[in-house]
């Protein structure tokens, strides 16, 4: 069956993506996980990854500066375009899920927002991701526990996982836009988690 992808995101071929995940040992050490998760339950498998990572942990949100911001940091239209990138830091891993749970539709659908958990132990890294086009980047020293909740969920292994990104092309580029629910979208939820909970912003970096 071909992956269907969020509300948030367009992806030309569709047709040449599926459920599937590939492991990666990085050259610094430890492995990366680069997993492709249909849209219908990117939030479940998710929440049993995060149940891998060793608490306390932080949250981690990227999301498009706006129009505002990006004005003053590009000086050209060559520029590339930049991404805030916010920290929640110390949470134990049920009061992340409780956030999750809240925003959860949100975050798996936009097309804008990029999220994650990683876990504050800086001698062993663990961190789920789901970055741009909701393609899933596990960090980890050993893949063990992670590979068996992905086997849990039928999602098979590839010695090299076909991405969106590799179906773009300059003619059928993919396309991400802003989803909401009921007017609520990403920018509010981050307001409200700066106000509620402590979210701050920790830097800018350039897309891409």
């Amino acid at each position: 069956m071909p992956l269907t992808t969020p509300h948030g995101i367009v992806v030309p071929f569709t047709d040449q993506l599926s459920e599937g995940y590939q492991v990666v040992e990085r050259v610094s050490g430890g492995y990366s996980l680069l997993v492709n998760i249909d849209a219908s339950r990117i939030g479940d498998v998710f929440r049993e990854l995060v149940q891998i990572v060793p608490d306390p942990g932080f949250l981690i949100l990227e999301s498009p500066c706006n129009e505002v911001r990006e004005l003053e940091l590009r000086k050209s239209k060559s520029d590339p375009f930049h991404r805030d990138v916010y920290y929640l830091d110390g949470l134990d891993r049920n009061q992340f899920l409780d956030i999750f749970q809240d925003y959860s539709d949100l975050l798996t659908n936009d097309g804008f927002i990029n999220f994650g958990f990683g876990s504050h132990d800086t001698q062993h890294k663990n961190e789920v991701f789901v970055g741009a086009y909701k393609i899933t980047t596990i960090f980890t020293d050993d893949p063990t526990d992670y590979e068996d909740v992905l086997r849990k969920f039928e999602i098979p292994k590839y010695e090299k996982l076909t991405t969106a990104w590799d179906t773009f092309t300059q003619e059928n580029p993919g396309t991400k836009r802003r989803w909401s629910r009921d007017s609520f979208d990403i920018y509010e939820m981050i307001e409200i988690l700066i106000r509620k909970n402590g979210l701050y912003n920790a830097k800018t970096i350039k897309e891409g």
